[in-house]
C-alpha cells in the first residue's frame, strides 16, 4: 500500500522555500564528501581488573567474546582524524553494567510495549525486550546514544545487537561476535554506516 505523509510547513514558509532549503542541505552534504577519510585506531591492553570482572560474568557468554576481553581493555576504532569525537568504541568491562542501565533508561521511555517487525528486509526489535538483562553492552558510537550489545540469553543468544534511540529499539548487527569483528576488519564502509560517517566514500589505510 502506498503511504503518504503530510508536510507541515513552518509558519510563514512556502513549499518553494522548503524545497530550496532541502536542496541547499543536499548540496552541502555533497560538498562534504571526501574521496578518502583518514582514520586512526587506539587499543588499550592494560587492565588488571579485567580477569576478576570477567570471572563474574554469567554462563552462556560467547567464548570468543571472553577471550577478546581477556586480552583487550578497551579500544577506539575508525576514529575520523577530522572529528575525533566519533568512532567505534569498545568499552572496558568496568563500565558495561552502567552502560546497560543507560540503554534500559532509554527503553523505559517506550510506552507501546515490545514488538518485532520487519522494515526494508531488516528485523527491528522495538521497545523493551524481556531478555535485556541477558545482554552485555560492550560498545558504542562516539558520543551518541548508539550502543552494541552481545546477547547471551533469549531468542537472539550469541548475536550482536545495535541499539538506537530513533526508532527506539535494536536490530541485529551480526549473528555472532566473531562475525561482528570480521565486519570491522573486512568491511570498513559498513563500519562507516554504523558510526554515521556518511560522507565517507573510501578509507585510507595508514
Amino acid at each position: 500500500m502506498l503511504e503518504t505523509m503530510e508536510l507541515i510547513l513552518p509558519k510563514g514558509s512556502t513549499a518553494s522555500d522548503e524545497l530550496a532549503l532541502w536542496k541547499e542541505r543536499a548540496a552541502t552534504e555533497r560538498a562534504n564528501l571526501r574521496e578518502f577519510v583518514s582514520v586512526g585506531h587506539v587499543v588499550n591492553f592494560e587492565d588488571y581488573a579485567n580477569p576478576r570482572s570477567i570471572a563474574q560474568w554469567p554462563d552462556g557468554i560467547a567464548d570468543n567474546f571472553v577471550r577478546f576481553y581477556q586480552h583487550i581493555h578497551s579500544a577506539e576504532l575508525y576514529v575520523d582524524e577530522v572529528d575525533p569525537e566519533g568512532g567505534l568504541r569498545f568499552y572496558p568491562v568496568s563500565v558495561m553494567a552502567a552502560e546497560l542501565e543507560g540503554v534500559r533508561c532509554w527503553l523505559e521511555d517506550d510506552t507501546e510495549g515490545y514488538e518485532e517487525s520487519e522494515w526494508e528486509g531488516e528485523l527491528e526489535l522495538l521497545g523493551m525486550p524481556p531478555w535485556l538483562d541477558e545482554t552485555i553492552v560492550f560498545g558504542g558510537v562516539g558520543q551518541s546514544a548508539e550502543r552494541f550489545l552481545l546477547a547471551y540469553g533469549g531468542p537472539y543468544r550469541g548475536s550482536v545487537l545495535a541499539f538506537d534511540h530513533d526508532p527506539l529499539g535494536m536490530r541485529i548487527a551480526a549473528s555472532s561476535f566473531e562475525l561482528f569483528l570480521a565486519t570491522i576488519i573486512e568491511q570498513p564502509l559498513s563500519v562507516a554506516q554504523w558510526i554515521g560517517l556518511y560522507e565517507a566514500v573510501a578509507y585510507e589505510r595508514k
